[in-house]
């Protein structure tokens, strides 16, 4: 008798931990975060040589951890990185220069970065407050373009991306990049520099 009182209290405890065990509300899972794609981004830079063209750019080596609104795809947080030694004009000759102490003295100061510090987001425009960093020098710069939208896309798995395509101004001066030369009494380079980000975002689905 006492054997089948105890197998029933047992069949009883693990009918009501199994009904538990149904009842129980699935914990939600976060969505996955979201990352750059460097195959569909680019940062460049223009700068005017002789005062009558402008000279192009670009970094080739850069990453970016962003934080992101996984509906909107709106950037909340961004801090990205640049490899100073992966500047490249085009002239190799002039990318060594540039690579040099004369300019961003890339064996000291190897890597640039930028913080956002705050960014407004509307349906189609973009006004970010960041702090650059180059040579060790920090300032703050305010970079402003459009929010080129959302799609969702299957590539062999669903992701959501998001595009931007933003511009700054600088003074290329206030970041310890002084050379300066003079050709028929003008320079051969011009002290602004204007920066460009196109960015593609994306995560998972």
């Amino acid at each position: 008798m006492k054997n089948i009182f105890l197998v029933s209290a047992i069949l009883c405890t693990f009918q009501m931990s199994i009904a538990h065990a149904k009842a129980a509300p699935k914990a939600e899972v976060a969505p996955a975060g979201f990352e750059i794609d460097k195959a569909h981004s680019r940062i460049g830079f223009t700068i005017r040589h002789l005062g009558i063209s402008k000279v192009s750019g670009e970094f080739r080596d850069f990453d970016a951890k962003i934080d992101a609104d996984s509906k909107t795809g709106h950037i909340k947080a961004l801090a990205g990185t640049v490899k100073i030694a992966s500047i490249n004009t085009g002239i190799e000759k002039r990318d060594e220069h540039l690579r040099a102490a004369d300019f961003f003295d890339a064996q000291v100061f190897p890597m640039g970065s930028l913080k956002v510090k705050s960014i407004k987001i509307t349906d189609s425009s973009v006004t970010a407050v960041a702090d650059l960093t180059l040579k060790g020098i920090t300032r703050e710069v305010t970079f402003e373009g459009e929010f080129l939208g959302v799609r969702m896309v299957n590539f062999g798995s669903k992701q959501m991306r998001a595009g931007y395509s933003v511009s700054a101004k600088i003074n290329r001066q206030d970041f310890g990049l002084k050379f300066s030369q003079l050709a028929e009494g003008v320079a051969i380079l011009g002290d602004e520099v204007t920066i460009h980000i196109d960015a593609e975002i994306m995560r998972p689905l």
